[in-house]
C-alpha cells in the first residue's frame, strides 16, 4: 500500500511540475496496483469504493493533457500591496443567473436563503444568533455548484469573486498566500460579497498527506477563514467552496464551514423540467414517438450538464434531418446562406437515439455510492482514501 501512495503522490507532483509524461505513466501504474487491491478485497464495500477511487484515477489519467497543465502563473514577481489587490480584483466576474434558473435542488436553495433571511433581517429583540456564512457544496461535477454560488450574489446584489484555483497558485515562494489575503481583504472593501472557491481540494487537501506542495496555502485559508467572524461587522460576507471530493479536505478546513451539502444528479421529475426547459423554452417541440418521461427513465445518473448536451444534441440532429440541403454546403457561397431560411422540425425518437448514444451519463454507479458513504460514513471514507495514497 505504501507503494500506491508514493505512484499517486509521484504522479500529483509530476503533473504540478509539468511532466505530464511521468504523470501519465505514474498514474497507469497507480491504476494497476488499485485494480489488483479491489480485486483481492474481501469486503463488498471496501471494493465499491477501490471502484469508484479506480474510475477516478481512469478519468485523471484521460483529462490531463500538455494544453491544460501550460505554465499559468505570472511573468513576473508580484512586488506591491497594489498588485496583489489588482489580482485579487481580477477575479470578480458579473453574475445573472437567478434562482428561478436552477432547476430543482429546492431544499439547497431553501437552505441558503434561510440562512441569509436570518443575516439580514431584525430580530424582535435583541438576541446572539451564530448566523451560518461558510458553505461546503459537494458532488459529481455538473450538477449546478458554481450556478448556485452565481445565484446567491445575483439575489443579494453583491460582488462575486470567482476565484480560480491556478490563478492564486505561483511559482514564487510566499506570493500564493498573499494573493488568497488579498482576496478576502477585498470581499470585505467591496461587501456585500460572495467569495467562491472551486474545487477547493486542489488547495485544502488534508495535512495528512505527504509532501503536499500547497500546505502554506491551507494555513492561510485557515487563518483567514478564522478570522471571519472579527471582521462581519464590516459588512456581509459569504464564502461558498465547491468541491467533487469531500473526502479529501483537511479535517480543519471541514469544521471552519457550518453548512455541508450534497449536490446529487437530477431526480427523475427534475430531469422531466430540465428537458422541457432546454428544449420548449427555446421554441422546439418534441415528437408523438417520444415522451419525456421515457427520455427521463433512460437518463438516470445523468447530471444537469448531462441532460443540456443531450438536447443540444438532439436538436442539433433534428435540424441536420430536416435540413438536409446542409450536407452540400460546399456547394453554397455565403451570401446565399444569409438568404436561405432552414426548417424547424419536431424532435423525434431518432434524434433523440442518436444523442443518447453520443452523450452518455458523466457519473458512475461507483462514483455516486462513495458519495453515499460519504454522507453516512465519512471517516471510513476518508480512512479508506487517505490508506490508498
Amino acid at each position: 500500500m505504501d507503494t500506491l501512495q508514493r505512484l499517486i503522490r509521484e504522479a500529483e507532483n509530476a503533473e504540478i511540475e509539468g511532466d505530464i509524461d511521468r504523470a501519465r505513466a505514474l498514474y497507469k501504474r497507480a491504476i494497476e496496483l488499485c485494480r489488483f487491491y479491489m480485486e483481492n478485497s474481501d469486503d463488498d464495500r471496501d471494493r465499491e469504493c477501490y471502484k469508484a477511487i479506480l474510475k477516478m484515477l481512469k478519468n485523471k489519467l484521460e483529462t490531463i493533457s500538455i494544453e491544460e497543465r501550460e505554465d499559468q502563473h505570472y511573468e513576473k514577481k508580484i512586488d506591491t500591496v497594489d498588485d496583489y489587490v489588482k489580482k485579487a480584483a481580477s477575479f470578480i466576474a458579473r453574475s445573472n443567473i437567478t434562482w428561478r434558473d436552477i432547476i430543482g435542488l429546492e431544499d439547497v436553495k431553501n437552505m441558503i436563503v434561510s440562512s441569509i433571511y436570518f443575516n439580514l433581517a431584525r430580530p424582535e429583540k435583541p438576541v446572539k444568533i451564530a448566523t451560518p456564512r461558510r458553505f461546503l457544496l459537494y458532488g459529481p461535477p455538473g450538477t449546478g455548484k458554481t450556478l448556485i454560488a452565481m445565484a446567491l450574489a445575483s439575489f443579494l446584489k453583491a460582488t462575486f469573486i470567482n476565484v480560480p484555483i491556478p490563478g492564486i497558485l505561483s511559482k514564487y515562494v510566499g506570493e500564493s498566500p498573499k494573493i488568497l489575503s488579498a482576496i478576502f481583504r477585498l470581499a470585505r472593501e467591496r461587501a456585500p460579497s460572495v467569495i467562491f472557491f472551486d474545487e477547493i481540494d486542489a488547495i485544502a487537501q488534508s495535512r495528512d498527506i505527504d509532501d503536499h506542495p500547497v500546505t502554506g496555502l491551507l494555513q492561510t485559508l485557515l487563518t483567514e477563514l478564522d478570522g471571519f467572524e472579527s471582521k462581519q461587522d464590516r459588512g456581509l460576507i459569504i464564502v461558498i467552496a465547491a468541491t467533487n471530493k469531500p473526502w479529501l479536505l483537511d479535517e480543519a478546513v471541514l469544521s471552519r464551514f457550518e453548512i455541508k451539502l450534497y449536490i446529487p444528479p437530477p431526480s427523475r421529475d427534475v430531469r422531466i423540467r430540465m428537458m422541457k426547459h432546454f428544449i420548449e423554452d427555446s421554441g422546439f417541440e418534441i415528437g408523438p414517438d417520444i415522451s419525456y418521461e421515457e427520455l427521463a427513465d433512460r437518463t438516470e445518473r445523468y447530471t444537469g450538464r448531462d441532460i443540456e448536451a443531450l438536447c443540444r444534441k438532439a436538436i442539433q440532429n433534428m435540424l441536420m434531418r430536416a435540413n438536409p440541403e446542409v450536407k452540400n454546403i460546399d456547394k453554397i457561397d455565403l451570401e446565399d446562406i444569409r438568404k436561405r431560411t432552414y426548417k424547424i422540425d419536431k424532435i423525434r425518437r431518432e434524434d433523440f437515439e442518436k444523442a443518447l448514444e453520443i452523450v452518455k451519463p458523466s457519473i458512475s454507479e461507483e462514483e455516486l455510492k462513495l458519495y453515499e458513504y460519504w454522507e453516512k460514513e465519512p471517516e471510513k471514507v476518508r480512512k479508506l482514501v487517505r490508506y490508498l495514497r
